[in-house]
């Protein structure tokens, strides 16, 4: 164990001395391996966690060999494949003694290690592949020989280790402290390295986890206050995964986590997916989220710390359902295994049907109940062009009858369109990143004034959000979001069992129309004041209630720009009133009458 003397830091010095002087010592021990072994006989959550651990590994085993190959100017597929292979052959190895998991592992940490870099020009890189190869490290040490020891350690000083000193030594331009994903996961990686390597790096290794445990405060800034992520369920998987298992490693090593599971609106982002999960099982995908929600590793431990309930509704359902041939968990997935070791029974509590961020995310979420026949409704309001962000403010997504009706189409992929010269990370208002369909209002579930922008770094607020008698209520306040095009928009939506209705009054828009549409994977039918929607089986009617004027039309839902992908099977349903000082939408979704 080393001695510290920390200036700035004096009260981590107990914790730190706890490091523990041998490996393996990240996330777990030796005693917690021989532990999951004997549990994994008996607990069935665990033999399930276990067997996908092992398909994971088995998988990764008939992988062509690592080799540093750039996909534009970033290595991270690379790195994401390598430490799905290490955490999953190496926990499969400590758990069944099966060389083959050693061996795999050994030689993909290796080649790694051989690289001239992990790509630090684009940060990640060097974050996922710094946690790989400490997992291989640390939990492989005992079997590895010296020369590997070495090999090992000298690689990941060199590629990680150290780069993470350099970046901590510019706290203007840390990546370990950018107020997003990048700073949970680059925090992440620097202390794996500093534990992985600490008997070797002394002070130097105590001096980066004090940097790394400062820096990532400063990402977890935003679950405040009610656990919401403004990038969306998609890039909180990967923000909020990576966060926990920085805590974890903190929590297994140095006894504490610093008080970093205490921020603001942490414990509450255990619920965040559930929240924004439909009984569809697709998520709210908002920002650059993906569509399908899987297993997370996050859940599991915060499931293990304090919120139980927080795996009843998805994870712990799916884990035990996963099938063998087709059973995909995140490459960090391995970590869960030690935290299903301290999962307590929740209480049977029921939950509330309606849920408001409380923050400029300005997310809202309402269903019928928490069966997956619910019907169900997801709301945006919020910053314009956040991080990772489209102009969809005020958009929604709906579900019933366990199918997604009105949904967002998703982003665009990143690496295609920067081939093609678009600069898709600017987000200023002139920035061609909302010239692409995708990516604009035009493809959102809001209303669209002629070719108008939503505006960027202006909000669109929720007013209330509540629930009554079953009946769930919300109002947003979005006239900032295209003023001066149109002088003023309110939405207001209403779901129950059966009914989801929604209602626009869009004032001032000054000669010019202002259609009201959605887009849908349904197959779509005008039929006169109606729409009639057609998906899995069941059938809703999408009634215009007013204006009387509108028209309905149904078309593909495609742009027309030259980055524009084909988003075949989609549909954009429009209703388009004539220009007035004042028009008001009211569109309901209901079930069709049996026989229709």
């Amino acid at each position: 164990m080393v001695g510290l003397a920390l200036a700035g830091w004096s009260a981590a010095a107990e914790p730190l001395k706890q490091v523990p002087a041998g490996h393996p010592r990240l996330l777990g021990g030796a005693h917690d391996f021989a532990v999951l072994r004997e549990r994994a006989k008996a607990d069935p959550l665990v033999a399930a966690g276990v067997k996908a651990v092992r398909v994971q590994a088995d998988w990764s085993l008939k992988r062509p060999p690592l080799q540093r190959k750039l996909e534009g100017f970033r290595l991270l597929g690379v790195c994401r494949d390598a430490l799905a292979r290490i955490s999953s052959q190496a926990m499969a190895y400590r758990l069944t003694d099966d060389r083959r998991y050693f061996e795999a592992a050994r030689k993909v940490a290796l080649d790694a290690c051989a690289f001239e870099d992990w790509n630090p020009k684009h940060f990640l890189d060097v974050s996922e592949m710094s946690l790989a190869v400490a997992l291989a490290y640390d939990w492989l040490y005992a079997d590895l020989s010296s020369e590997d020891r070495e090999t090992l350690a000298a690689g990941l000083k060199r590629h990680g280790f150290d780069e993470f000193v350099k970046d901590a030594a510019r706290p203007r331009r840390s990546r370990m402290r950018s107020d997003c994903n990048w700073g949970q996961v680059c925090s992440c990686g620097a202390i794996a390295s500093a534990l992985a390597l600490w008997e070797r790096e002394g002070a130097a290794a105590a001096a980066l986890l004090e940097k790394a445990v400062d820096s990532l405060r400063v990402p977890m800034g935003v679950y405040a206050p009610k656990g919401a992520y403004p990038e969306g369920p998609g890039y909180w998987a990967y923000g909020t995964d990576f966060n926990v298992i920085a805590i974890a490693l903190l929590q297994h090593a140095c006894g504490t986590d610093f008080g970093l599971s205490k921020v603001e609106g942490f414990r509450e982002t255990a619920y965040y997916r559930d929240w924004t999960t439909g009984p569809s099982g697709e998520m709210f995908n908002y920002s650059d989220s993906g569509l399908r929600r899987s297993v997370s590793t996050a859940v599991w431990w915060f499931a293990a710390n304090g919120e139980p309930a927080s795996i009843d509704f998805f994870e712990r359902p799916t884990l035990l359902a996963l099938r063998q041939n087709r059973m995909t968990v995140p490459r960090t997935f391995a970590c869960t295994l030690f935290w299903m070791l301290g999962l307590k029974p929740s209480a049977d509590a029921p939950r509330p049907l309606v849920w408001d961020s409380g923050d400029e995310t300005g997310v809202v979420a309402m269903r019928s109940d928490w069966t997956t026949n619910a019907w169900f409704a997801a709301f945006k309001g919020g910053l314009v062009g956040a991080n990772h962000g489209h102009l969809d403010v005020g958009s929604f997504v709906f579900d019933a009858f366990g199918q997604r009706w009105a949904g967002d189409i998703g982003p665009e992929g990143y690496h295609r369109i920067e081939s093609m010269g678009i600069g898709l990370w600017s987000r200023k208002q002139d920035s061609e990143r909302w010239r692409l369909y995708r990516l604009a209002n035009a493809s959102h579930n809001v209303v669209n004034p002629g070719e108008a922008l939503q505006n960027v770094g202006k909000s669109g607020k929720v007013v209330y959000a509540k629930e009554s008698g079953g009946t769930c209520t919300a109002a947003f306040d979005l006239d900032a979001v295209y003023a001066p095009a149109i002088g003023g928009w309110k939405r207001r939506a209403t779901l129950k069992a059966g009914l989801f209705k929604v209602e626009d009054a869009i004032t001032g828009a000054d000669g010019v129309s202002v259609p009201w549409g959605f887009a849908t994977q349904a197959a779509a039918t005008v039929e006169g004041r109606e729409v009639r929607l057609k998906r899995g089986g069941r059938t809703l009617v999408v009634r215009a209630e007013s204006p009387a004027e509108a028209v309905w039309s149904a078309g593909p839902a495609e742009g027309s720009h030259p980055g524009d992908s084909r988003n075949p099977g989609w549909t954009r349903v429009t209703l388009t009133a004539p220009a007035a000082e004042k028009v008001v939408y009211r569109v309901s979704f209901t079930a069709a009458e049996p026989g229709q």
